[in-house]
């Protein structure tokens, strides 16, 4: 359906970073973070921020003027827009696109969104030359957390004070999801760079440079788990001599014996 977009103030979104939204949660009854927060910050950069409450993803990047001639909206920017989008309105527009025309022109894998002061609705547009795709979008009204608050701003140790390493609890498969996230938001040929709290309580960093220049900043929260003071749970006392049976098995320990085969 063809949506009236008004002429008005716009945002350029480069649409990898639309997978950013996938962090955002899926919670009754915290309707605030269901959604993927835009906003501006006190310079004008634009920022995407989504969060589950486990995990927080955030995105920066400079905006990159489409072929105007191929949008229904002109650019400038509002001062202090914010906006929180549902998940399922950045995910389905990140489906529009045209991955490979997006590949030969920049301005067809840019999204577009109307910087609308009311809040009262907001619109996503794509476009390839050919064809263009909008979504007329109600923003989430619940308030975005202050997610500023709780971005740790650790002091890094210098190198060399003695301490070799330290022990934390994730969740693997939250890890997982974030990290494959965060490849699919900002393709690179660089790795993600992780910041380790020396409190096995606070949360861990996880920074990424993507092809393009945009920049991710993940929170990732640990889990309590009883078993961290525990050695003998994942480390391995590599003084040991490995036993007869290790050898066999390849380090499985003792194996049952063979059943015969049925051939």
């Amino acid at each position: 359906m063809d949506v009236n977009v008004p002429k008005g103030v716009s945002m350029y979104i480069p649409y990898k970073l639309l997978a950013v939204a996938a962090v955002a949660g899926e919670e009754p009854t915290r309707y605030g973070i269901n959604g993927v927060c835009i906003e501006r910050d006190g310079k004008g950069h634009p920022i995407m921020i989504a969060t589950d409450g486990h995990m927080l993803l955030s995105a920066r990047w400079i905006e990159t003027e489409p072929n105007l001639s191929l949008f229904a909206s002109e650019h400038e920017t509002i001062d202090g827009f914010t906006t929180v989008l549902p998940k399922k309105h950045a995910l389905r527009m990140l489906k529009f696109i045209n991955k490979k025309a997006a590949r030969n022109e920049p301005s067809c894998g840019t999204v577009v969104l109307d910087e609308i002061k009311s809040g009262e609705k907001v619109f996503l547009e794509t476009a390839d030359g050919a064809l263009s795709s909008r979504i007329e979008s109600k923003p989430i009204d619940t308030p975005f957390p202050p997610w500023r608050d709780i971005v740790p701003k650790y002091k890094l140790l210098p190198a060399g004070d003695g301490r070799e390493a330290i022990r934390i609890a994730v969740n693997p498969a939250l890890l997982a999801d974030l990290l494959k996230i965060m490849e699919k938001a900002a393709p690179s040929d660089h790795g993600v760079i992780l910041t380790i709290p020396t409190k096995p309580s606070r949360p861990i960093l996880i920074e990424r440079i993507g092809e393009d220049g945009e920049k991710l900043l993940a929170i990732l929260m640990p889990v309590n788990d009883d078993t961290l003071s525990n050695e003998q749970v994942a480390c391995w006392n590599w003084d040991e001599k490995p036993t007869e049976e290790e050898n066999e098995s390849g380090g499985l320990g003792k194996q049952p014996p063979k059943t015969p085969s049925n051939r």
